[in-house]
């Protein structure tokens, strides 16, 4: 079992159990902070347990890929698993590797878990 798996299922229930807490307690500070945390923690997880920011990541370095020639006229060779080769004029080259930080999924995931977990409007209200 992947260790990432294995640490969202075991702190699965002492986050939930905090949350509870705090919620029924009217400690909305505690309850907001980590609520947000925890499950932004657990979709990052779930997420590269899943390879869905390996997707994102080889998705955004195809439009870099596209745009840097395109726009910038860089000439720049599309490798495996989301790297680079840049070839400058002189003739050296780079390789550039994207991450989980160029996948967007930290982003959505806090943006997701801070409106998921604050605590004044209802569930259409932060739908919409």
């Amino acid at each position: 079992m992947d260790s990432r798996l294995l640490a969202t299922i075991i702190i699965f229930p002492i986050w939930l159990t905090l949350v509870l807490v705090f919620r029924r307690h009217r400690q909305w500070l505690f309850y907001y902070l980590f609520g947000a945390f925890g499950l932004t923690l657990q979709l990052i997880f779930m997420a590269e347990f899943l390879g869905l920011d390996q997707i994102l990541v080889n998705v955004a370095s195809f439009h870099v890929s596209l745009m840097s020639r395109a726009i910038f006229n860089i000439p720049m060779e599309l490798l495996s698993n989301a790297r680079f080769q840049m070839i400058a004029t002189d003739g050296s080259s780079s390789i550039l590797k994207l991450g989980i930080e160029c996948s967007a999924v930290i982003e959505s995931s806090i943006a997701l878990s801070l409106i998921a977990f604050y605590p004044l409007f209802n569930w259409r209200q932060k739908l919409l």
